[in-house]
């Protein structure tokens, strides 16, 4: 910063004038001068506030030559002219000249007629201006209306000269047909202009965004609706398809995917870049750095940080920890040839002796514990999308037409659900309560509370809890008044079904039912008790003993009901989470959650194999519970690497012909989308696919690394692993790139 400037970055306008004057009268000292010159050379607002005073200045000057030539010099009468004043009046020639050599000579620019934006690169950026490339050392670059931005790795920070800022993460493409209306094709773009009260409108392919005093991200994704991530402010958000549509957003918990037609989807809230902007841009390049400047969703440097967790980068409470046979040892290091880590780097050493050794990254436990979803049905219409009054994330009913928005429930076979996944760690409390429940006699109906493998909207056999779709996996039912059959409590569909114990208040009429789900113990120690009451007669009884679930994949929570004749209302619905109060990790644990898409991602890590061929082993998986490997990465009995992905159409299977050497450090990348399957070894791409895909669009919570138990002819990973990190898109080959590069000091 220099004399000219306050300590935000803007320039003193009183001390620059006084600067200019003491320049036009030959009388300012040659340092200050110096950095007079050094500004004006950066600084857009400087350039502009140096030409107008030197405009005005040479047009009285001009004007005085003129009337001296026609011998007629102008007339002062009853005035007292500043001497400012008057020395532009009497030395106009020679000042026209002085000002002409030096506006040539020291900034060696037309006057901007154009605004500019100032442009600042994180170490490592690669991006061009209107087709020109750019590089590390391009660090003052100027952004001028009407240019084009694209960023092929790494991450730009474009100031105004009101104080209003943007970040742009690549890939990513942004033109400026005006500063405050920047056009994002493709890509991150963040706007923060809190400060400056600017006013930006910000449009996307098929979105238009208002803002006014707002700090927020846009993403512009390959495939799929762009997504709104607000920080902070308002924002007006509107569909260039349908534009009588406006939404208003105010901070939320998460990021809004914009669907041309139809309703927003909540996703992930992506991290804030602006607290960490200026860190980024001023640290030199390496490769956390270059990580961070692509952007993951989740970083785990697995440094271990004295008397914490494995150190890691991502938000969010965590659930992921280590099993016995993991512990600390030296990582990536200078003395390994890669200087673009610490001296002191670390890493995480799976000793590969135990099945269930290894780092678990998986889901992390609900942001706020109480209620995560409650409903009252005092609502008109069908159940189905409706929200509940309170719900996690806007989530919304998926459910058939037999239930209503007031509580209703006619006879059929159906489910009303509302997708939910338990994570390790917490106490869940489910609760219905169900009134006016009958059939007729001989009939044997039932509704049924419960958590569901999944959702649907169908009206077949196997749209309920029983079977088909909505599986359920810890229910219970309770029958109308007809039926010689019992009530029953149930785990997986329609086996181990028990009667209710301790209960002999018969069936149909009024019934408040709980499920009360631990997952305190572990995955795979998941237990489930189930409790009842009439209504007015006394606290809860246990009606089911606790059982351990043979299967926890749990998707959804709901209600269903069967039989043709049933009539039954449903007045209250809720679901409670309770944390363990205290839960001590044994050994080091590392933070989730992975947030890492079926459809579209990225993983990459540092790997260091242990001496000694063996069978195949798994370096990471992936999947929607930990019984799941839907996606994972592995070395051969060969020492080659495998990339496995179960895809819609058929499984993905891609082998390298190189082989990762043994007691070595390695960087390994996978990369997929709809349409592509990358591997890379060390920077370069050694495995690949290019057809398309049919991969569905899930979030698979459960991330492992070092792992391989559930899956057949495959051992514990024994070596080292480091620098795990996890992205929701594919990276590019550039990306890839640069990040071995960084580690190596290139």
């Amino acid at each position: 910063m220099s004399g000219y400037e306050t300590k935000d970055g803007r320039l003193d306008l009183t001390k620059f004038e006084l600067a200019l004057q003491e320049l036009e009268d030959g009388t300012l000292d040659p340092v200050e001068r110096d950095d007079l010159m050094a500004l004006i050379a950066r600084s857009p607002a400087a350039q502009r506030t140096y030409l107008s005073h030197f405009e005005i200045s040479s047009m009285l000057q001009a004007e005085a030559a003129t009337h001296a030539e026609q011998g007629d010099l102008p007339k002062i009468a009853r005035f007292d002219p500043p001497s400012r004043l008057f020395r532009r009046s009497l030395l106009a020639a020679a000042a026209v000249l002085v000002l002409a050599a030096a506006v040539a000579a020291l900034i060696r620019v037309a006057r901007p007629q154009i605004p500019e934006l100032v442009l600042a690169a994180a170490p490592d950026t690669r991006w061009s201006v209107t087709g020109k490339s750019r590089d590390a050392e391009d660090q003052m670059t100027s952004v001028r209306e009407g240019s084009t931005l694209r960023v092929t790795s790494g991450t730009l920070e474009l100031r105004l000269e009101s104080g209003a800022r943007m970040v742009v993460q690549g890939p990513a493409h942004v033109s400026f047909p005006k500063l405050e209306g920047p056009v994002l094709k493709s890509g991150w773009l963040w706007i923060d202009s809190a400060g400056s009260g600017e006013k930006f409108e910000l449009t996307t392919p098929d979105l238009r965004v208002r803002n006014l005093g707002t700090r927020f991200g846009v993403r512009v994704p390959a495939e799929g609706p762009a997504e709104v991530h607000l920080i902070q402010g308002k924002l007006e958000v509107s569909s260039e398809s349908a534009p009588g549509r406006v939404l208003e957003l105010v901070p939320e918990e998460s990021g809004l995917a914009i669907h041309p037609h139809g309703e927003p989807t909540p996703v992930t809230l992506a991290r804030d870049p602006f607290p960490e902007i200026a860190g980024l841009l001023a640290a030199p390049a390496s490769y956390p750095n270059t990580v961070r400047g692509q952007n993951p969703v989740s970083y785990w440097r697995l440094d271990d940080a004295p008397g914490s967790p494995l150190q890691n980068e991502v938000t969010g409470e965590a659930a992921g920890r280590t099993r016995p046979g993991v512990s600390i040892d030296a990582g990536p290091r200078a003395e390994d040839e890669f200087a673009g880590f610490g001296t002191s780097n670390q890493a995480a050493r799976l000793d590969g002796k135990t099945a269930d050794s290894g780092l678990s990254l998986g889901a992390a436990p609900p942001r706020h514990q109480g209620v995560l979803f409650h409903d009252a049905f005092d609502g008109e219409g069908p159940l189905h999308q409706r929200t509940p009054q309170v719900t996690r994330d806007e989530i919304r009913w998926v459910s058939a037409h037999h239930f209503r928005a007031n509580g209703w429930i006619s006879s059929g076979t159906a489910s009303a659900t509302l997708p939910f996944q338990p994570v390790d760690g917490v106490v869940y409390t489910l609760d219905g309560s169900f009134r006016g429940i009958s059939s007729p006699f001989g009939d044997s109906p039932w509704v049924a509370l419960g958590f569901a493998s999944g959702q649907s909207t169908g009206t077949r056999r196997g749209d309920r809890f029983v079977a088909g779709t909505v599986t359920g996996r810890a229910w219970m039912l309770f029958r109308g008044t007809g039926p010689e059959l019992e009530n029953t409590t149930l785990d997986v569909g329609s086996s181990n079904q028990n009667p209710w114990e301790n209960w002999s208040r018969g069936v149909g009429g009024d019934i408040d039912m709980r499920i009360v789900l631990d997952t305190t113990r572990g995955y795979g120690n998941w237990t489930a008790t189930w409790f009842a009451r009439r209504p007015g007669t006394g606290p809860f009884l246990k009606v089911g003993s606790t059982r351990t679930l043979p299967n926890e994949a749990i998707r959804s929570v709901g209600i269903a009901v069967s039989g043709s004749k049933i009539q039954a209302r449903i007045t209250n619905f809720a679901l409670r989470a309770d944390a363990e109060v205290e839960h001590q990790a044994s050994g080091v644990r590392a933070d989730g959650p992975a947030r890492l898409n079926q459809s579209a991602g990225t993983v990459s890590c540092w790997v260091r194999r242990e001496p000694g061929s063996g069978p195949r082993t798994v370096l990471w998986s992936a999947g929607r519970d930990a019984a799941d490997d839907s996606i994972h990465l592995r070395l051969e009995s060969n020492e080659r690497i495998g990339f496995f992905m179960e895809n819609g159409r058929y499984d993905v299977l891609l082998t390298s012909e190189e082989t990762l050497d043994e007691d070595s450090w390695h960087h390994l990348v996978a990369s997929w989308s709809s349409s592509t399957v990358d591997l890379f070894l060390d920077g370069r791409r050694v495995a690949w696919l290019r057809e398309p895909l049919g991969l569905a669009p899930d979030i698979l919570p459960d991330f492992r690394v070092g792992g391989g138990q559930s899956l057949s002819g495959t051992q514990p990973f024994a070596g080292h692993i480091d620098e795990v990190a996890v992205w929701n898109r594919s990276l590019t080959p550039v990306e890839v790139e640069q990040q071995f590069r960084s580690a190596r000091g290139e």
